[in-house]
């Protein structure tokens, strides 16, 4: 019996977070009937609300939680994000060990992570499954997230001294000093942790995002256009919260409500990071009991750091006992303190929670008869999830119950034709998806594991796509034995057993950028026959390749993209200087240089001369112009001594 489709979701700390990858898993649920399990890093107890809206999960949504990890080494001014990333991190074994017996016990479709997750990518390509990205917050701040690599190539100083507004994608430009405040300060852990992030999104196969096009048209609409190596963004929001699913938890506020006048009310909540100093709580303690108006404040234990009632809501003490002395007493008659949580939603839509406002209400209400439509059964937003779920990544798993590393889905069957008599190849089983695409599209850098796609029919241009069509797979039977393969020099009669390339095709699109074979020959044995593009990898990354296909059929931990390479090594500074930044931020100039026959050929003579002793081959033309005359002159003119370290790549 096929099992039903399942797929693991890690969310980051925080109920802001919890809350909707839960509404998003309930819609897959409800409208794909595929069954999820959330695997909850921590650093202690989990929070009443927290085990109170995890226990009460419906049928086909289950929860683990991780053993707990500790942050005590961290100074006590670390932001959140550095918590979270660090959280993340320092679960990655727990989370391989939970992720490894789903894995054998469902049909493992997708793992889900949030905003500060894409360590966990590193799990799921190690078992063969595809990574994803649920985006709780909005398009404008994940079009931000996607454009950051960039900003932070671009820019050298930090964001608030920016004397121009920075311009995000389908975005009003925003001055530096107004966006996020974890990347304000470049030099601080939650910067580079924020950097990190944004950089593996790259990574995900698609992104869902807690928005919808009414909401936030110019974003989606820049977010939704096709880019070499960006993920495929998805609209599925908005998914918040519908119903308490912790009643009992609630419900002490909203019958306090149903006794208050309508429209009396005042709510008073910070959000899950939300924090007051000492001197901050009692102010606003003192002006609510002065001001006699009726109110609900969620309260909670106060802290001087940013953020650090974050990662604190189950507290270890009593967020009431910091209140000034005497004051629920003298505000019970008219008001309601709520430790830690509250249902927020189910609050302010109560009638009791005010009639002021009236413009923003009638916004607020225009937007949710707009949600309500692209929510509905023919709405945009069901449509795209649909999509989501009908991409190939998940779609052809949820055909196959499958869990195999190496098993790929979606075969199309041709035959080969046999080089001689001596019938060497039969069947080919061409395959759309394998573990070298997974190894070549899950790459740190970006664009690459797709086809080679001319840009226009005017230029030369080469670019390298993120796509899955780039990479084939064959499998084939052969009447060879192992002891014909000899020292591996493949005499005529096997060259089937390596894949072909047809050069004879029109468009250049159409060639693959990593074709793999693996023949089953007649005695038992087997034998992989590979190609890969020079374009798309040298000798270097096409053995690492190889190596770590190797781990990761064996189930071991992968090092994808981190062997060394001279290409993604930092470039040499000038003598006298710590880095490159100045260099890189300097205007690039472009120069054609014309050269005679007769200037070439003094050019290659020179060159000759000066080859060192022990080098018996000739330098080319190539190596005398670009490696000699031009890096010489470009050097010169840069002012560069002689004896700075260089780096060459080509």
């Amino acid at each position: 019996m096929e099992k039903t489709p399942h797929i693991a979701i890690v969310p980051s700390p925080g109920m802001g977070h919890l809350i909707p990858l839960v509404e998003f898993a309930k819609k897959l649920k409800n409208n794909h009937n595929i069954s999820a399990t959330f695997m909850i890093p921590n650093d202690g107890p989990l929070s009443t609300p927290q085990r109170v809206y995890l226990d009460s999960l419906p049928t086909g949504l289950n929860h683990i939680i991780l053993p707990s990890i500790s942050l005590n080494d961290l100074p006590q001014d670390a932001r959140m994000e550095t918590r979270i990333s660090l959280m993340i991190t320092r679960s990655i074994d727990p989370i391989r060990q939970a992720f490894k017996s789903l894995v054998a016990e469902t049909n493992m479709v997708a793992l889900f992570i949030d905003l500060f997750g894409t360590d966990a990518f590193d799990v799921a390509i190690e078992f063969g499954v595809s990574p994803y990205v649920f985006f709780p917050s909005t398009a404008m701040a994940l079009s931000l997230f996607l454009h950051l690599p960039k900003l932070d190539q671009m820019v050298s100083c930090e964001y608030w001294d920016l004397p121009e507004p920075v311009q995000i994608p389908g975005c009003i430009p925003v001055h530096g000093r107004d966006l996020l405040d974890p990347i304000q300060d470049r030099k601080d852990d939650a910067y580079k942790w924020v950097l990190h992030n944004a950089k593996r999104y790259m990574m995900a196969e698609g992104i869902a995002v807690n928005s919808f096009k009414e909401l936030e048209g110019g974003a989606l609409k820049a977010l939704l256009e096709d880019e070499p190596g960006k993920p495929r963004v998805y609209p599925v929001g908005p998914l918040i919260q519908s119903g308490s699913s912790s009643d009992a938890d609630g419900s002490e506020c909203l019958r306090w409500l149903d006794g208050q006048p309508c429209g009396s009310v005042l709510f008073i909540s910070f959000g899950s990071g939300g924090t007051l100093s000492s001197n901050q709580l009692n102010e606003l303690a003192l002006g609510l009991e002065l001001s006699e108006q009726r109110f609900i404040w969620v309260v909670r234990s106060p802290n001087d750091r940013p953020n650090a009632t974050y990662f604190n809501l189950h507290g270890h003490e009593d967020p009431l006992g910091f209140l000034p002395k005497g004051f629920l007493e003298k505000t019970k008659d008219i008001g309601l303190v709520v430790p830690s949580w509250a249902p927020q939603a189910q609050i302010l839509s109560h009638s009791s929670t005010g009639e002021e406002g009236k413009p923003i209400r009638s916004r607020i209400r225009d937007l949710k008869d707009a949600a309500a439509n692209v929510l509905s059964k023919d709405g945009c937003s069901t449509k795209t999830l649909d999509q989501l779920m009908d991409s190939d990544c998940i779609k052809v798993d949820l055909e196959n119950d499958s869990t195999k590393n190496d098993e790929v889905e979606s075969m199309e069957t041709q035959d080969i034709k046999d080089n001689d008599d001596n019938n060497v190849g039969a069947k080919r089983k061409q395959k759309d998806q394998s573990i070298v695409w997974n190894y070549f599209s899950k790459l740190n850098q970006p664009s690459i594991g797709g086809k080679l796609q001319c840009k226009c029919n005017k230029c030369k241009h080469v670019f390298i796509y993120d796509s899955k069509t780039g990479t084939v797979f064959y499998e084939a039977t052969s009447s060879a034995k192992i002891e014909d393969l000899k020292d591996f020099a493949l005499p005529n009669e096997l060259q089937s057993l390596v894949p072909l390339v047809d050069y004879g095709v029109s468009d250049l699109h159409e060639l693959p950028l990593v074709m793999v074979q693996f023949n089953q020959l007649s005695c038992g044995g087997i034998s992989l026959g590979i190609g890969i593009s020079n374009i798309l990898a040298d000798g270097a990354s096409a053995s690492h390749f190889t190596e770590e296909w190797a781990r990761i059929a064996q189930r071991h931990t992968t090092q994808l993209s981190r062997f060394k390479h001279k290409r993604y090594e930092p470039n040499p500074p000038l003598i006298g200087r710590s880095d490159d930044l100045e260099e890189r931020n300097k205007e690039t100039k472009i120069v054609i240089l014309h050269l005679n026959k007769n200037q070439v050929q003094k050019l290659e003579d020179t060159v000759k001369k000066s080859r060192p002793a022990g080098i018996s081959c000739p330098f080319s033309r190539f190596e005398a112009l670009a490696g000699g005359h031009i890096w010489r002159c470009g050097s010169k003119a840069r002012g560069h001594q002689p004896t700075n370290k260089t780096k060459h790549c080509c």
